[in-house]
């Protein structure tokens, strides 16, 4: 694996090193050679160089947070599946297989933020067996991918219904992240 000190691609237009017609190689790169990652769909590639045109430091004032929230994960969630799934009907399969994936990690983070409620992990579990057969029916370009995303989405509702009642006992809610992130781990833990 390649190591190197990557340039910022977000800050001032005049002080960015890459920017212009290099950016694409540059990022491809950094996903296939940096960090030994696949090589990305034409449409992914052609979103994340969309995506690093666009950063704005204004947009992120110092000092400004927002908190994570069950919401705004499964809405990143379903977001990202909406792409796949039009992806997989304009007959790219690699673009949705990669959008499934983004939702799949949206999903992940949702299921950390769980941490030792069995119930909720075994439903996020669940919705994510779905959405991984879904993303493997989208990467083979099967009949039924499009089906199988359709149903993901309107499961996803009733699962955010379901978990919403219960992020208050969980590590959304900032108090118990907090504590949580400042417990001790037993000795010989890492």
């Amino acid at each position: 694996m390649i190591r190197s000190r990557s340039p910022d691609l977000g800050g001032p237009r005049a002080a960015l090193k890459v920017a212009g017609p290099g950016l694409p190689g540059f990022i491809r790169g950094l996903v296939v050679e940096e960090f030994d990652g696949r090589e990305p769909p034409p449409a992914v590639l052609a979103g994340l160089v969309a995506y690093v045109r666009h950063l704005d430091p204004a947009a992120c004032p110092a000092g400004a947070a927002t908190p994570v929230t069950l919401a705004g994960l499964l809405t990143d969630a379903r977001r990202a599946l909406k792409a796949g799934l039009a992806a997989f009907h304009a007959n790219d399969p690699a673009t949705a297989a990669a959008m499934v994936a983004a939702a799949r990690a949206r999903l992940g983070l949702v299921h950390e933020r769980f941490a030792g409620m069995e119930t909720e992990q075994d439903r996020l579990r669940a919705a994510d067996l779905a959405l991984a057969e879904a993303q493997e029916a989208a990467r083979t370009a099967a009949p039924d991918a499009g089906g199988r995303l359709t149903a993901w989405l309107a499961a996803s509702e009733r699962l955010e219904r379901a978990l919403a009642p219960k992020q208050a006992r969980s590590l959304f809610d900032p108090d118990r992240l907090a504590a949580a992130a400042n417990r001790r781990l037993p000795p010989g833990a890492s």
